[in-house]
């Protein structure tokens, strides 16, 4: 509906094994599932008019999914850096890099994005702290031209879209 009244299309697909869909779930058909439906848009709609938006979980296939393909634009609503680093963080005192069954490497990914990224992020957020956006972002500013990082202050995991600088911030982003 956000994106809408921004006069797109939007897609919004169902992971395998999350919604309506059914299937075993893992990283990699996850990842083949968002490109199968970024062709079949793609097949619809050309290239240069596609935006591709993450949020949260999101952002680690929209990351993956933007170094692979020629989008136009990139939006990331509260990214983290990767699973591992998450991890991490909630649970310092365990090797989470050996038991995690996920990885969503968005860190690898955002440094070969070839069009313009906009990560929005809150001061708020218990689910992911803003310091995983920011560490994402300067990676981005490694390789990137056209990137930028918008801080909501005060803003929380799920209610972005209620503040006015996001808003504004984001159609800016839309109607360049």
């Amino acid at each position: 509906e956000e994106l809408s009244g921004y006069g797109y299309h939007v897609f919004v697909p169902d992971f395998r094994g999350y919604g309506q869909s059914k299937g075993r779930r893992s990283e990699s058909f996850m990842h083949r599932d968002i490109e199968f439906c970024y062709d079949y848009v793609a097949m619809r709609f050309p290239e240069k008019k596609l935006l591709i938006y993450g949020r949260s979980l999101g952002c680690a296939f929209a990351t993956r999914l933007a170094s692979r393909k020629k989008a136009y634009k990139v939006v990331l609503e509260t990214p983290f850096y990767n699973l591992i680093e998450i991890g991490k963080y909630y649970l310092p005192f365990l090797p989470i890099t050996y038991l995690l069954r996920y990885r969503f490497r968005s860190d690898i990914y955002i440094e070969h994005i070839d069009c313009p990224v906009r990560i929005f992020h809150g001061t708020k957020d218990i689910v992911v702290p803003h310091s995983q956006a920011l560490q994402l972002f300067r990676d981005a500013e490694k390789q990137q031209r056209d990137v930028s990082m918008i801080t909501i202050v005060g803003g929380k995991h799920a209610n972005l879209n209620s503040f006015p600088t996001f808003r504004e911030k984001l159609a800016e982003f839309l109607a360049e």
